[in-house]
């Protein structure tokens, strides 16, 4: 058994919340709140970063006491990485991607800390509800302070809001701890088409474009879904 001069060696994580978020602010506190009901009461940070171009920000101002602007290309990528960025000069430990339609597990905090280890990089991958556990693709990484040093930015910064999450996935591969069963459910849509997806949604292509580029990059050019979304944008007329 520990004695209690042992259990105060022990560094407790700082765990921060990396949320992006545009012209939901009454769907973002939601959010918010419902994270903070399954955190069973364990300490975690967050970090909400709006558009300064948003015209819900004094909404954004009444419904969250700190939250950051972000001037930087005004997108979901860039919007992510100023709240990294913020999070990470002040101390992180652990950063969890969040977004409006992210539900995270029952006690999700304590969860976490059991499974990150802060000497080495690493990602966890958890399951989204949505997207086979085996895909290649992160919708909601959860990164340690090293991994995030070793890259340099939490999304790949070319990116605008498509893509990114299975560039990440091929980047930080060596680097994965799977935890199947953990579910952090992606209630895709669940907000509808509303603006704010139309205007990541229309970066499709641009950001296709650059995930092409990366994969040669990469050595994972000849995946069989690149092949298939680059052929489909052909079909489309749409040089990338």
């Amino acid at each position: 058994m520990q004695s209690k001069k042992d259990k105060r060696k022990i560094k407790q994580m700082k765990i921060t919340l990396i949320h992006p978020s545009r012209g939901r602010a009454q769907k973002a506190r939601q959010a918010r709140t419902e994270w903070d009901s399954l955190s069973n009461h364990r300490s975690y940070s967050h970090v909400i970063c709006v558009d300064v171009s948003d015209s819900q920000v004094e909404q954004y101002q009444y419904e969250f006491t700190k939250f950051i602007l972000n001037h930087d290309s005004q997108t979901l990528v860039g919007a992510t990485n100023t709240a990294a960025k913020h999070a990470y000069d002040t101390g992180t430990d652990v950063f969890i991607f969040m977004s409006d339609d992210f539900l995270p597990c029952a006690n999700w905090v304590h969860e976490i800390e059991s499974r990150m280890q802060l000497d080495k990089p690493q990602v966890l991958k958890v399951e989204d509800g949505i997207q086979p556990f085996d895909n290649v693709v992160l919708t909601i990484p959860i990164m340690n302070r090293a991994m995030y040093e070793k890259l340099g930015y939490f999304w790949y910064p070319e990116y605008k809001a498509r893509w990114c999450d299975v560039d990440l996935y091929y980047e930080v591969k060596p680097y994965i701890t799977y935890a199947p069963g953990l579910l952090f459910q992606h209630k895709h849509k669940e907000h509808g088409e509303d603006t704010t997806y139309q205007r990541s949604d229309a970066f499709y292509y641009h950001d296709l474009k650059v995930i092409n580029t990366r994969s040669i990059q990469g050595g994972y050019q000849n995946s069989s879904w690149l092949k298939y979304a680059m052929k489909e944008a052909r079909r489309q007329g749409v040089r990338v």
